[in-house]
């Protein structure tokens, strides 16, 4: 008789268990489906912070034809505050209403196109492949847009 009790007393602590055990994984499926629209929020405040912090900026950008050759080069001086922010990527746009050409440097994109650490300053050589009269530059950091100015001559 006293095995039958055990039993009993054994199912119903077996039930408190699993009753414990699904309370648990629906508070986890809760949390993960209230965290999942705040991750997507996550990037527009990165954003936001790059433009409030105006980090990195132009500090001065200009257009240099090179003598007896076909490809021109644009020059872009970028300054950087100190700050902490995580920069992966910087891409330059530079434009001319009609057509546009892209530049990018970090992400592997080449070996002497490193990301401007904080509080540098660094000149980027932007090669033109054809000869084309930019107008402005646009500078991107994580594709979020930074700042435009317009190119004038050397």
């Amino acid at each position: 008789m006293s095995q039958i009790r055990n039993k009993r007393g054994m199912a119903q602590v077996i039930t408190v268990v699993l009753i414990i055990l699904l309370i648990i994984s629906s508070a986890g499926i809760f949390f993960a489906a209230l965290l999942q629209p705040i991750n997507k929020l996550s990037p527009e405040f990165e954003c936001k912070q790059l433009q409030i912090e105006s980090s990195p900026n132009i500090k001065k950008v200009c257009y240099n034809p090179m003598q007896g050759n076909d490809e021109d080069q644009i020059e872009i001086t970028l300054e950087r505050k100190f700050d902490n922010l995580q920069i992966d990527k910087i891409n330059f746009f530079a434009s001319n209403g009609q057509e546009r050409q892209e530049w990018a440097a970090g992400e592997d994109e080449c070996e002497e196109c490193t990301i401007l650490g904080s509080g540098e300053t660094k000149t980027y050589y932007l090669r033109q492949l054809q000869r084309t009269n930019y107008n402005k530059i646009i500078i991107y950091a994580n594709g979020c847009a930074l700042e435009t100015k317009t190119i004038k001559p050397c």
